[in-house]
């Protein structure tokens, strides 16, 4: 929350990203946010433009980690949001895999894409994204996934975390069979990889999410047990 609060009030409200995407939206707002009581107050779909906004200017990968883990956890799943994390996923994504070292701020930004997009467009708990804005996610995503396996992406000590935010990726976003295929595919491969504990989460989200057929399983299963 810290976090949050120091990337919105410093990086985004000060910058003049607010009012940009305020009159975007119809909503020619200077800063909302003079003190932290009026920013608790603010308009969620304001915060959620002026993130947004953020991510489409040529910024340094610590503030696109920020970024991103701002618009997950802010929790809006429309199909504008969907369009944002795509595209900021492909980006870090060409930005690894472009790399023949790549750096410490290039593995955060596509781990802190990928958390976010679990976020906002796993399955929750009542709180499911629209038909349009999953098929986006899920759709525009699936090859970059395979690669990150395929190519061995995630391998070697710094990028674990890369195979750890894969891992919990599919677990929530299967909401139908068609990701679901894709998903235990996934997990089972990412149980033989180097990393003990992406073997571990690989194998507990396959003991609980899906059926023997395959099927997907309600998320209260991870607490009832197998």
């Amino acid at each position: 929350m810290i976090s949050l609060l120091f990337f919105t009030r410093s990086s985004v409200a000060d910058r003049g990203w607010v009012g940009r995407a305020g009159r975007k939206l119809g909503r020619p707002w200077g800063n909302p946010w003079p003190s932290l009581g009026r920013y608790m107050t603010a308009h969620g779909e304001l915060r959620t433009a002026a993130v947004r906004q953020f991510l489409e200017e040529e910024i340094e990968s610590w503030l696109r980690v920020r970024a991103l883990f701002a618009l997950g956890f802010l929790q809006r799943r429309d199909g504008a949001v969907a369009r944002t994390l795509v595209d900021a996923c492909s980006t870090a994504y060409e930005h690894l895999r472009g790399a023949e070292e790549p750096t410490s701020g290039q593995i955060a930004e596509l781990h802190a894409a990928l958390f976010a997009i679990g976020d906002c467009f796993g399955a929750g708990f009542g709180a499911r994204p629209s038909k349009e804005a999953a098929t986006t996610v899920q759709g525009e995503t699936k090859e970059i996934l395979e690669s990150l396996v395929d190519n061995k992406l995630t391998e070697g000590r710094e990028r674990y975390p890369l195979a750890r935010a894969l891992a919990y990726l599919l677990t929530f976003m299967t909401h139908d069979q068609k990701s679901a295929d894709l998903s235990k595919s996934l997990l089972t491969r990412l149980m033989d990889h180097q990393d003990p504990t992406t073997q571990s989460f690989a194998r507990w989200s396959l003991g609980w999410r899906f059926d023997q057929e395959g099927k997907v399983q309600p998320l209260l299963r991870a607490a009832i047990g197998q």
